[in-house]
């Protein structure tokens, strides 16, 4: 990767989550320490003005945040126990939102701690959250919408049973092509998947399938899955990538609610501590996935590629320099790769 530049976040605020649109070509969003929801357009000379600025809070992160993949003017974002829905023609109309709770946002979701992560399904009628209690939720929004209140029983199903029972979830996302799916992955080094129509478990996955030789009780880096990655090219929407605690990234082809394939990430070439985040590559049709780590290193691997070690799967390693937060990436050609870290800045990186 090459040709580095950095989108800086003013005050010093560090960026917890990128989140892109398949609407905003150039553009990415950044969920922050101190509650903000910013928008940033790379085609844009300035790169320390956010084009669109919404504080959700004064006093909580947002954790996250993800794009309405059908409605390019709607935004979710997770902020200490609740998710809201922004819609950002009224930031542009506004220039800059600013209040309490229940000023800003509709309240979709309130959990019982904080939420970690948000998902939104690819038809856009399901969101997801992991919370820290280990529940998943799930909203219909659109019953929830013709309904009224957010959290009504109809709109809401928590999967609790068989899941991340008394440890936090950190991350989830759905199954593209799989109307009914959601993943969830957690700090008990679990990767679940579920039904949530029916709000039940259909498989669980853990380190010891993918190596015997592996436990969760490892004192060193334990395998606790801290991001989930799923590609969204047709012929490859049977697949997961989690991003894990001992250094690796495991990928997961599912198919009729078993493991088909496993592949397991992890090289000398690689991340030399814990794995936080990990995308699939927009750029190029995912046949590349990237991984950023505790140990500031990225890597690049080449996932779809026959070979007989990990080894031979790491296109490119290289140090970004601080630990990383999250990854996501855009179409095109070049500045392509986006890396959030904890600073206040996101560096845009070109991979070809």
């Amino acid at each position: 990767m090459e040709g580095r530049r950095t989108v800086m976040v003013e005050d010093g605020d560090e960026v917890l989550c990128v989140a892109t649109s398949r609407f905003r070509e150039k553009a990415f969003a950044c969920a922050t320490e101190r509650g903000q929801l910013l928008v940033f357009d790379l085609r844009e000379s300035n790169n320390t003005k956010a084009s669109l600025t919404c504080v959700l809070s004064s006093n909580e992160a947002a954790t996250s945040a993800c794009f309405h993949p059908k409605d390019e003017n709607l935004a979710f974002v997770s902020v200490g126990m609740t998710v809201r829905e922004v819609d950002l023609r009224k930031l542009a109309a506004e220039g800059k939102a600013k209040g309490g709770e229940d000023e800003v946002g509709r309240l979709v979701c309130r959990t019982e701690e904080e939420v970690g992560q948000c998902a939104v399904s690819t038809s856009g009628g399901h969101l997801a959250c992991a919370d820290d209690s280990g529940t998943v939720t799930v909203i219909d929004l659109d019953r929830q919408r013709k309904g009224g209140k957010a959290g009504g029983s109809q709109a809401v199903k928590r999967l609790v049973r068989d899941g991340h029972q008394n440890t936090i979830c950190s991350s989830v996302c759905f199954r593209p092509r799989q109307p009914w799916d959601v993943v969830s992955g957690g700090l008990d080094c679990a990767v679940v998947l579920w039904d949530f129509n029916k709000a039940r478990a259909k498989l669980r996955l853990t380190s010891q399938s993918d190596d015997p030789r592996t436990s969760e009780t490892q004192v060193f880096n334990p395998p606790m899955v801290h991001a989930l990655a799923v590609p969204n090219t047709k012929s490859l929407a049977n697949h997961v990538a989690c991003a894990r605690g001992d250094a690796s990234v495991a990928v997961y082809e599912i198919c009729k609610d078993a493991v088909r394939r496993r592949l397991l990430l992890k090289s000398s070439k690689g991340h030399s501590s814990s794995v936080g985040h990990c995308c699939f590559a927009e750029y190029s049709a995912d046949r590349h996935l990237i991984s950023g780590g505790n140990d500031g290193r990225l890597v690049v691997w080449n996932w779809l590629q026959d070979a007989e070690g990990a080894e031979d799967l790491v296109s490119w390693s290289g140090s970004h320099g601080s630990k990383v937060n999250w990854t996501a990436t855009l179409p095109g050609s070049s500045e392509n790769v986006l890396v959030a870290d904890t600073s206040n800045k996101v560096s845009v990186y070109t991979a070809s």
